[in-house]
């Protein structure tokens, strides 16, 4: 989806219409500011920018942000070029043939960058004032650059193209221009212009979309502006482009063009400004991702200090805004992630208001359409009523145990946060029954308990090479490679039990020679001195290293031999989800808070509370056994990948919410195609509906998989479960089994490493399974490609039609027997299991009774898994293609034995008849496929 940026900035034009928000005045000569664009589009579902490039005296203008942009575009987010060609114009200093020169040599340039935004494998280029000999000029520019003619896409600012074959393009942009001025006015109707750029629909024709328009501060009198420019007429225009764009693809694509990027001169730009703040991203990403109808939220977070619920709300905010969630932010206090929040939504800070001020800000988020106010911890209390007040649902986020609540003299803000709630969220059994002390006498019925998810990617948890992280951090400490090493993170003061740490460690450095103890984190200055003294009289300062605050601590956990948590009191410490997510047991005092009652069932050991001789006890039967150590680790990280996913978490917040997404597990079983992962993951991630959870599966590779999958690991969303095998399985239907063994939503969708998905594939078959329950497996129609990704065949017709030529043109469910009786009793139609949806338990079941004999077949194992599952429900099917399947050259179908191929389909054709009653017509279908079989593959020839 292009979005036009222009090169112009806003201190040119001092007097734009549009004032820049949080974000300040964009400047895109500076890497900063160029980062923070791509990451707004990322975020807001926009695929690429389109720079725009014109020619002044001889020189291209753009051609140095083009460069830089294709440099530090992100995987999904390309750049392409918007031609200004001001030779239209007629101008003196218009020198077309050498602009069309100059603009072949960037296109050249472009060409080898994997960034470049392509369409049927050509370089996008858009026209602004196209005519036949602009486009003659670039197409004889290019042949004597030796590159291809680009994918020419021209505006049809004028309604009058009826193709772009007319003017030599590939396609027409409909955007008109200039706009048909109000009566008297130099205004025009925004809707009026919507109205006209949608009317002139067709096949060749991108819908163009204009984010507003104020061009008056620059151009003076003889500007234009939209008289009834705001967001909602922009997000409807949006949504009925989307609407055609996929009704009307382009080459395949469905494409919308949007003038909104960096445009403050002209007042037409999405980037958050200070009247409407993100109202336009949020608008755009809606329009983009309509399947989830997400209410719209706030988030209210006690302030924006460096700690843990900071952070864990800074996390939620930024996973919500990838699911399209619609959220304005609301601090109690500032803090050092202030503008970190600010660079996310809309912030409102209410530091320094009074009771009406903090009110109006609440009146103001309900005007605005806000339903519901997530408040994280009890501090929150102390505002929450205005929020209620004023209309909105509260549910409340609760971290705190009694002594920290005592101390600070929350208990009548822990009351009004729980009384003004529809619903109280705690992480663990400690804090709800820290309430049940702190407020005896209350309801707390609403008090829900809900394991907190894990927001950090350590890029060592599936590191291939597991001495990695040992390395690098005794390397970072200047220690021997052999040498034990303890860790710990977080701020040095008593409720972390630092003075507890500290004889812990004098004790067991004093039991192993080659043991060290880190620290990473402030001290706090009163308990330093005590800390000092300690390790000094015990003979270990030597021993024990204080690191500071250091926010890589990727090695630190993933390197370390063990945990040491000493708090005398943690509702539910994330550092503990970190050391355990990377297998790092984890050793703690008992009756300590939720990480201690985590631990109780996997991951570690705990201590009788604050019994330092005995901590230390446990920390040495770690640290000294390696086969304890790794069992615990081992443990701790299944605890983690079964109950801690924190798109999960975030996906339970939003359904207390109101906002109940189904669930879809995403299972890639992987060997050996390193090549297509990178395409086959962003396909999962850019699902309309998205996935709850990703499941990666490599059955032993011998390419470059594993290294592939580890990278893949650090930014694809949600963070993925990654499972290798050292052996190879010898049949992919175990690894089916695998991945279903680490599922937990209602859906399953087994995606194939080597195969894509279309953005609409979950949504087409969600929709219908959700509608009706008794549906097992949904699947949806095919094209066929090669190994490079071109197709082969746009569908499976031609594998179908001699069964019946109209069922698969049309959407239909019917009884899994009627499926076996009318299809499945005679060959596999359901070609390719990457177009498959199955409901988890039904496939579960399958699996559990079958798996042996399914895991013998080397062809027709997922044949065998689908007439198993048509007995257990129905089958629906949708005509849309919502999967391209790759055919290789040689694959494991083609290179098996002929006659054990022949031998399989035999087999299944004999286990369909027993499991559905057949007419003599389906039994003569199923001899007439055998004998086309046994000639396609040659069998009997001498």
């Amino acid at each position: 989806m292009p979005w036009r940026t222009d090169w112009s900035l806003l201190d040119a034009h001092p007097d734009a219409a549009r004032r820049p928000g949080a974000l300040g005045r964009p400047d895109l000569c500076d890497a900063a500011s160029r980062a923070t664009l791509l990451s707004l589009a990322e975020r807001h579902g926009v695929g690429a920018l389109c720079v725009r490039v014109g020619a002044v005296s001889g020189d291209l203008v753009g051609v140095d942000l083009v460069e830089r942009l294709l440099v530090e575009a992100g995987r999904r987010v390309k750049i392409g070029i918007s031609w200004a060609n001001d030779a239209w114009r007629g101008r003196a200093q218009a020198r077309p043939e050498e602009d069309a020169v100059l603009l072949a040599m960037l296109l050249a340039r472009m060409a080898d960058s994997p960034a470049a935004l392509r369409v049927e494998d050509r370089l996008l280029v858009v026209v602004e004032h196209p005519e036949p000999a602009c486009i003659a000029r670039l197409r004889a520019a290019c042949e004597s650059a030796g590159i291809a003619m680009p994918f020419v896409v021209a505006r049809d600012g004028q309604g009058t193209l009826r193709d772009g074959a007319e003017i030599q393009a590939d396609a027409l942009l409909d955007l008109p221009w200039p706009p048909e001025r109000l009566p008297g006015s130099a205004g025009f109707d925004l809707a009026a212009l919507a109205a006209k750029a949608l009317a002139t629909a067709g096949a060749g024709r991108i819908p163009g979309v204009v984010a507003g328009w104020d061009d008056r501060p620059r151009r003076g009198s003889s500007g234009a502006w939209a008289a009834d420019a705001d967001v909602d007429v922009y997000a409807a225009w949006l949504e009925a482009a989307v609407v055609r764009a996929e009704a009307q693809p382009v080459a395949g694509m469905p494409m919308v063009v949007i003038h909104g990027c960096n445009g403050w001169a002209d007042g037409a730009c999405l980037e958050p400004d200070l009247d409407g703040g993100y109202a336009w991203l949020h608008a755009t990403r809606a329009a983009l991702y309509r399947t989830t109808q997400w209410p719209k939220v706030a988030f209210l977070s006690h302030d924006a200090r460096a700690h843990g619920a900071q952070y864990l709300a800074l996390n939620i905010v930024r996973e919500w805004l990838a699911l399209g969630v619609e959220l304005e932010i609301v601090l109690q206090d500032g803090g050092w992630l202030r503008s970190r929040f600010e660079a996310l939504a809309t912030t409102h800070c209410l530091a320094g208001l009074d009771d009406a001020g903090i009110a109006s800000v609440a009146r103001g988020l309900r005007a605005r359409g806000v339903e519901v106010l997530f408040a994280n911890t009890a501090v929150t209390g102390r505002v929450v009523h205005a929020f209620r007040e004023a209309g909105l649902r509260i549910i409340g986020l609760v971290h705190e145990l009694p002594g920290l609540l005592a101390y600070y003299e929350l208990q009548s803000a822990l009351l009004a946060l729980v009384e003004a709630s529809e619903h109280v969220l705690v992480a663990s059994r400690v804090v709800r029954d820290g309430l049940e002390t702190m407020l005896p006498g209350h309801d707390l019925c609403h008090v829900i308990q809900r394991p907190q998810g894990l927001y950090t990617r350590n890029r060592y948890r599936d590191c291939p090479i597991e001495s990695t992280p040992r390395v690098a951090l005794r390397d970072r400490l200047g220690i021997a490679h052999h040498a034990a090493v303890v860790v710990t993170v977080g701020y040095a003061d008593a409720r972390k039990g630092a003075d507890l740490w500290a004889r812990v460690a004098a004790i067991a450095c004093r039991r192993r020679s080659d043991l060290r103890f880190v620290w990473v984190g402030h001290r706090d200055p009163s308990l330093a001195p005590i800390l000092d003294a300690l390790l000094h009289d015990a003979g270990v300062v030597d021993r024990v290293h204080f690191l500071g605050v250091d926010f890589d601590t990727d090695d630190i956990y993933a390197g370390a031999d063990a945990y040491a948590l000493t708090s005398r009191e943690d509702p539910f410490p994330s550092v503990v989800l970190e050391s355990l997510a990377v297998g790092t047991p984890v050793v703690a005092f008992q009756d300590t808070g939720g990480g201690a009652e985590l631990l109780g069932e996997a991951g570690g050991l705990l201590a009788p509370a604050f019994d330092v001789v005995a901590y230390a006890d446990a920390l040495l039967a770690v640290v000294n056994d390696p086969a304890r150590r790794a069992a615990l680790g081992s443990a701790g990280r299944a605890r983690i990948e079964r109950d801690h996913g924190f798109r999960e978490y975030v996906l339970d917040l939003l359904a207390l919410a109101g906002g109940e997404c189904p669930r879809v597990d995403a299972v890639v079983p992987n060997y050996n195609h390193a090549r297509y992962l990178p395409d086959r993951i962003a396909s999962i991630e850019a699902q309309t509906l998205p996935v709850s959870r990703m499941i990666l599966l490599d059955d032993a590779s011998e390419d470059a998989s594993p290294g592939v999958l580890q990278i893949i690991g650090q930014y694809c969303n949600p963070a993925p479960l990654l499972v290798r095998r050292r052996e190879n399985s010898g049949s992919p239907f175990l690894q089916w089994r695998e991945g279903l063994r680490r599922a937990r939503g209602e859906f399953v969708w087994i995606a194939e490493a080597d195969d894509v998905a279309e953005p609409e594939l979950l949504e087409l078959l969600v929709a219908e399974m959700r509608r009706d329950s008794g549906i097992v497996l949904g699947y949806a129609q095919s094209c066929r490609i090669d190994g490079d990704g071109g197709v082969l065949a746009p569908d499976y017709l031609g594998w179908t039609d001699d069964l019946d030529r109209e069922r698969w043109r049309a959407p239909y469910t019917v009884q899994g027997q009627v499926e076996i009786s009318r299809a499945l009793a005679v060959k596999n139609t359901i070609p390719n299991v990457s177009a498959v949806l199955f409901r988890r338990d039904a496939l579960e079941a399958v699996l559990e009774d079958h798996i042996d004999t399914i895991a013998r077949l080397r062809v027709a194992g997922d044949w065998a898994t689908y007439l198993h599952l048509a007995c257990l429900g129905r089958i629906h099917f949708q005509p849309r293609v919502g999967n391209r399947h790759r055919h290789h050259a040689r694959t494991v179908t083609s290179r098996v034995d002929a006659q054990r191929h022949y031998d399989e389909v035999v087999a299944m054709q004999t286990l369909a008849s027993t499991l559905a009653p057949l007419g003599e017509d389906v039994r003569g279908r199923a001899e007439a496929h055998l004998a086309w079989l046994r000639d396609h593959l040659r069998l009997g020839e001498s």
